[in-house]
């Protein structure tokens, strides 16, 4: 009897270790879904694009990738950026990461 009574607490404790790895699997997964769903944001094209992209034609691209830092009574700010240039024509890629703290200086603005 003794056996049978080890087995049952080994199902039993089986099956609550089976529901706690289930349940941080959803967690897990409703996290990450609302993340997206708050970083995602719907873009028009630029209105200093003057012809449409069309990328059967294998043209050069490059793409800013900006990682953000935002905090708490923070307007948030870039932390990482990442020039990427892509050329199909070349089967080449490239990145470029601008440090953080990169001093640029403007010039003042014609108008």
């Amino acid at each position: 009897m003794s056996t049978l009574g080890g087995a049952y607490h080994l199902g039993i404790a089986s099956l609550i270790l089976l529901l706690a790895i289930g349940g941080y699997a959803v967690y897990l997964y409703q996290s990450v879904a609302s993340t997206v769903g708050k970083m995602h944001e719907e873009r028009k094209p630029s209105d200093k694009r003057t012809e449409a992209i069309d990328i059967n034609e294998a043209d050069p691209i490059s793409i800013l990738l900006m990682g953000v830092d935002e905090r708490s009574g923070d307007a948030g700010r870039t932390d990482t950026l990442i020039v990427v240039s892509v050329n199909p024509n070349t089967n080449s890629m490239q990145m470029l990461s601008i440090p953080r703290d990169t001093y640029v200086e403007l010039p003042p603005l014609l108008g």
